[in-house]
């Protein structure tokens, strides 16, 4: 963490008027307030800026954690929370306004925030057609309900899920399993997945409370405890809002593009010009490529900095490409000499065979070096 501000974070700092706090794992765990919330809370008020309590977890209603809140110390009324079955109900009337009767999984709690809004409960029965099905963390699931929402799902149903978290956290010595998991279980019953997952890192969560507050998308701050949900949900909002962000931080990228780009598109022209394979562009002392390496790696420096945390699949994968890299460098070039001694430029246009032949020689290079890694040999070579 930074332990020291330096002037660009002052000067953003500067323009923060409200901050939206996570509360599971942030300001609470379970039913334990954690020792430096209040003050903290304090502090922002004083400073004057606002704050609101921003939950994926969906079992209470906005009575019901205002309810818990007071019980923690913590005062607040129902324009300081904005919770996924709020933010569910806004999707719904916004995306299907004629619906109004639900499947829900969900608690009692989360029920009723919906039928305060309007909306109507569907029965466990085939008969009872919902007009679209909403899953959400569920404390007290059946089996009949789980298998009544794959039903549904596999019937085509409008199908909205409000959070995408694995598991909840919990100081209890168990495992929470949370709405992630229950869209897991209907996709492999099913084969569908949600057609939206609300909640973070949705950005319709932020959206709802830069709307209710008047905000610009710099003058709010997300504080929370989950850093792979986190980035994902900076990503969105860095897309959503990228006029809002400094050009500043771009260049690194844009700089390695337009020197890809010209490196490429220079040599494809010569090789049309030229009718032979022309490679002086390809070597290491051209110096786009050398700019476009420099700026590869700054932009890997930033990456390192912030901790990127890949899924477990990723890191699987990250780890096959880059136990073959070496092996890949190898076995293509020798792809290459076989096309350049079998294939003339002017027999096909450069511009369709040169994107082909790159990915053909990727495909077939990784291809040869993950059947060598299945050898003992090879593993050890490799």
């Amino acid at each position: 963490y930074n332990k020291e501000l330096t002037p660009e974070l002052k000067e953003k700092l500067s323009k923060i008027k409200h901050i939206a706090l996570d509360m599971d794992g942030t300001i609470y765990m379970g039913s334990n307030i954690f020792p430096f919330t209040i003050g903290f809370l304090e502090d922002m008020t004083k400073a004057g800026v606002g704050y609101s309590f921003l939950t994926n977890n969906p079992t209470k209603s906005v009575a019901d954690y205002l309810h818990k809140l007071e019980g923690m110390g913590i005062h607040a009324d129902e324009g300081n929370m904005y919770t996924t079955s709020l933010a569910a109900i806004d999707y719904i009337k916004e995306t299907y306004p004629k619906a109004k009767r639900l499947f829900m999984v969900g608690t009692s709690s989360m029920i009723s925030q919906f039928e305060k809004a309007g909306f109507e409960s569907c029965t466990d029965s085939p008969d009872d057609v919902p007009d679209v099905l909403v899953v959400a963390f569920d404390t007290t699931l059946t089996y009949s309900k789980l298998c009544r929402a794959a039903w549904w799902a596999s019937q085509g149903i409008p199908y909205i899920a409000t959070n995408p978290y694995r598991v909840c956290p919990t100081d209890q010595r168990t495992v929470l399993v949370d709405c992630g998991s229950l869209q897991k279980c209907i996709e492999h019953a099913t084969g569908r997945k949600p057609d939206i997952v609300l909640g973070k890192p949705d950005p319709t969560m932020l959206d709802g409370i830069m709307h209710r507050h008047g905000l610009k998308p710099e003058e709010i701050a997300m504080v929370g405890d989950r850093i792979y949900s986190y980035y994902v949900f900076i990503g969105y909002y860095i897309y959503k809002y990228r006029k809002h962000v400094m050009k500043g931080k771009m260049i690194p990228a844009g700089i390695f593009v337009v020197c890809m780009a010209l490196n490429y598109g220079l040599t494809y022209a010569a090789t049309l010009q030229d009718g032979e394979h022309y490679e002086h562009l390809l070597e290491y002392g051209n110096p786009l490529l050398a700019l476009a390496a420099a700026m590869a790696f700054l932009m890997l420096v930033r990456l390192k900095k912030s901790e990127f945390n890949p899924s477990e699949q990723a890191k699987k994968w990250i780890d096959r490409f880059c136990g073959c890299s070496f092996g890949i460098y190898l076995i293509h070039i020798m792809f290459l000499d076989v096309y350049k001694r079998n294939i003339k430029p002017e027999t096909f246009s450069a511009w369709i065979m040169i994107p082909v032949v790159s990915v053909g020689l990727v495909l077939l290079s990784f291809g040869c070096v993950w059947l060598i890694r299945k050898t003992k040999t090879g593993r050890k070579i490799m």
